[in-house]
């Protein structure tokens, strides 16, 4: 509920999700597909290893076995659709892929270069869904001196002004 209450505007649209798969739920799935994790300070969860790529391998092995199909580099042009919900997806070419189950993780519209171009939101609209107007929320800042070194990482709330000079 932490969590929700600081990362979202509207914390009971999440709720149904983590209650579905919490994340105990999480941990004993890379177990079961032999990653070793282990929990930090902070009941923060890392893979043993301490290499990130090692969940992303654990995770294209999950799918692989699975049956999952996986397109990168490939515009989603529409939700299909039919009498009974959604079914699929149209790519960039026509192709249509076929599926019992549809996640649209596009991105919002901040960084058009990695496909997070706003076009997620279309999409999520074609359904139904209301889209609110997005703000800004996280923002990376690159300082230069010792005293940022020691402190990176930490977040915090800030108010930052920019000026330029003529």
């Amino acid at each position: 509920e932490t969590l929700l209450r600081n990362q979202c505007r509207n914390e009971k649209f999440l709720y149904s999700a983590f209650r579905a798969c919490t994340s105990q739920d999480v941990m004993a799935f890379f177990e079961e597909e032999g990653l070793t994790i282990k929990t930090e300070r902070g009941n923060r969860v890392f893979p043993a290893s301490d290499h990130s790529s090692d969940v992303i391998r654990t995770l294209e092995k999950a799918m692989r076995r699975r049956g999952v199909r996986v397109h990168l580099h490939t515009e989603v042009k529409d939700i299909l659709t039919d009498e009974n919900g959604v079914t699929g997806v149209r790519l960039m070419g026509g192709h249509e892929e076929h599926a019992d189950y549809v996640a649209v993780a596009a991105g919002g519209s901040s960084y058009a270069s990695t496909g997070s171009d706003g076009s997620g939101y279309d999409l999520a609209a074609s359904l139904g869904h209301k889209i609110v107007k997005p703000l800004p929320a996280l923002v990376q800042l690159k300082c230069r001196g010792d005293f940022f070194r020691s402190i990176a990482g930490v977040r915090t709330e800030a108010e930052v002004s920019l000026y330029t000079a003529e």
